[in-house]
């Protein structure tokens, strides 16, 4: 996506350079720029503005020109993109073009994001909020492909006994409430190491 939108905005207004951030969750999912050092403070100076306030805006700086635009695609997800080029504004035409780019690499991203979630999904466990069998599957073929001598691997089964006779005894609601915590706890004491 960086690299569509971004070359694809900066080629198609014959820009000198692009900003494209994205923020969603709190979190940076892209922060990408091109072109020289010297238009770099003029393309931070017009993504800061849109931040603040997402319309489009036009900002100028020592002959150079910088147009940026907001970038939204979903609740809780925004950005922006902006070109710059030396020596004259930007068009009408040229930010319908950008316009146009920016809304269809919103629909991307929510594409990618759904189809994310919709992986995620499928590879979580909902009651535990872990892995499930199949994600335990992809990850022990990634590390089993990279493991040597020098790094290995170990996996552990475990095995709850009498759970059966909780489950019966107290009821499946109980059980299910065991196993998340069971999970939680787990989760917590192995991190990122499992």
């Amino acid at each position: 996506l960086p690299d569509v939108g971004l070359g694809g905005a900066t080629a198609g207004t014959d820009a000198d350079g692009g900003w494209l951030t994205l923020r969603a969750g709190g979190r940076g999912l892209v922060d990408e720029s091109t072109g020289g050092h010297d238009l770099q403070p003029l393309l931070k100076a017009a993504v800061d503005a849109v931040a603040l306030e997402p319309v489009v805006r036009q900002l100028e700086r020592s002959g150079a020109w910088a147009l940026a635009l907001p970038f939204a695609f979903a609740p809780e997800g925004s950005g922006a993109l902006a070109v710059v080029r030396r020596e004259r504004p930007f068009r009408a035409d040229e930010q319908a073009l950008l316009e146009g780019l920016v809304k269809r690499a919103e629909t991307a991203v929510v594409e990618i994001l759904t189809n994310d979630a919709i992986r995620q999904e499928a590879l979580t466990d909902p009651l535990t909020g872990l892995g499930n069998r199949r994600s335990l599957s992809e990850h022990l073929v990634r590390q089993l492909a990279t493991s040597t001598a020098n790094t290995p691997l170990m996996l552990m089964l475990f095995d709850l006994d009498g759970f059966k006779t909780y489950n019966d005894t107290f009821g499946h609601p109980a059980g299910n409430a065991l196993l998340a915590r069971l999970g939680h706890r787990l989760a917590a004491s192995v991190g990122p190491l499992g």
